[in-house]
């Protein structure tokens, strides 16, 4: 059985170095229904993931 799975890798462009790796697998599905929700299930996890690296940007105060 073929583990499906979602990769990111996330360079820095100066240096090529690899700063992270995300992977997110996606879980078995027969159905196609099922196989639809469970992509879109990893894909959020991965995209919650890059969130959380990132972080919040600062807040910042309006200009007068």
């Amino acid at each position: 059985m073929t583990d499906h799975q979602f990769r990111l890798t996330i360079l820095d462009p100066g240096t090529r170095v690899t700063l992270w790796t995300l992977t997110e697998h996606l879980q078995f599905a027969v159905l196609l229904g099922n196989r639809d929700k469970n992509f879109d299930q990893a894909l959020a996890a991965l995209v919650n993931d890059v969130k959380n690296i990132a972080g919040q940007p600062a807040a910042t105060s309006p200009r007068r």
